[in-house]
């Protein structure tokens, strides 16, 4: 007699495949964020390889041409390189702004000729990966003499850069006149109108350590404000105390946006015990960082109000709140 034994060959059932399908969809959503920030981070690679790749062009195209063909067209220098252009791969559209200056120096009686080399800078802005917007993703600075004459100076420069809410400059917003100013006097040395990047650049400007301190000032535009300042649109802003190094660029960066972006911030004070609304005395200050620099928004002023609001925030950055000899109705004071 024979025995025959039969394999279990039973599979799963519904129930479970179902249950495998539901937990592996499970498994396979929590890795699509991570999925699509990798391909956002691709994106902005190809992004900023690209404009490195154009601004490098231009500078090569510039590179193989004669001294006085090196200029903008229909700017001063005049020339064959075009002051905008707009350049599209891959979906993505690059704006290219070449901007070509001649440098300045001062003769033996200390009059300001023109010298034989020129200021170039090239800007490549295009829609970010990540945020969506217009951003400036490469700039390039670089001189150009002529051949076999002249030699660089011993100056430096200034670049006045405007930036918004979202730390970017649109060209639809007014074009501003920036002057720079001798720190001591007064005087203008120097003006120019912003671009569309919202940069207004200076150069050939002498050195801080044999000259004087720099600053610069301009008419905020109608409808717009300054971070941490209290001036109102038509008034003019200025900033002084401004170093220049020779061969550099030092660069002044100023917040502003129209002024129905501001923000407002409403401090209630309450005892730390009771949990109980008080309304102390004292002082208050706020500091403010952005872009890595920390800077005085308002200075220390009294607590006059409850609840105190703090008036004009600039919606970017953070800010850190300073109490000073904070004590109730009676004197007493607080931690």
């Amino acid at each position: 007699m024979s025995i025959i034994k039969k394999k279990n060959i039973k599979g799963f059932s519904l129930a479970e495949l179902l249950v495998a399908l539901t937990l592996l969809v499970l498994a396979a959503t929590a890795f699509v964020p991570v999925f699509s920030f990798v391909a956002t981070s691709n994106n902005q690679d190809k992004i900023i390889a690209t404009s490195n790749s154009l601004a490098a062009g231009v500078f090569e195209q510039i590179s193989g041409l004669k001294y006085d063909e090196i200029g903008t067209v229909g700017g001063n220098p005049a020339g064959v390189i075009p002051p905008i252009e707009t350049k599209t791969y891959e979906g993505i559209a690059y704006k290219i702004e070449s901007r070509i200056a001649v440098g300045t120096d001062v003769d033996k009686d200390g009059n300001t000729i023109l010298a034989d080399y020129k200021n170039i800078r090239v800007i490549v802005t295009a829609n970010n990966a990540f945020t969506h917007t217009e951003t400036r993703i490469e700039k390039i600075y670089s001189i150009s003499a002529r051949e076999g004459e002249g030699i660089l100076d011993n100056t430096g420069s200034l670049l006045v850069s405007f930036r918004d809410v979202d730390n970017n400059w649109s060209s639809s917003y007014p074009v501003i006149n920036v002057k720079v100013t001798n720190a001591s006097t007064g005087a203008i040395v120097a003006l120019q109108d912003t671009d569309y990047a919202g940069e207004a650049p200076f150069f050939s400007l002498s050195p801080s350590a044999i000259s004087c301190t720099y600053g610069f000032n301009f008419t905020i535009p109608t409808s717009y404000k300054v971070a941490g300042s209290t001036l109102a649109a038509g008034s003019s802003y200025s900033r002084s105390g401004i170093n220049i190094i020779k061969w550099n660029t030092s660069t002044e960066t100023v917040y502003m946006d129209q002024a129905s972006k501001f923000k407002k911030i409403t401090l209630t004070f309450k005892d730390g015990e009771t949990n109980q609304v008080i309304q102390p005395t004292g002082s208050i200050a706020l500091d403010w960082t952005i872009d890595g620099v920390t800077r005085p928004y308002m200075s220390m002023t009294t607590l006059n109000s409850y609840p105190f609001v703090l008036h004009d925030i600039f919606p970017s950055g953070t800010y850190t709140i300073k109490l000073s000899s904070i004590r109730d109705g009676v004197g007493v004071a607080y931690n």
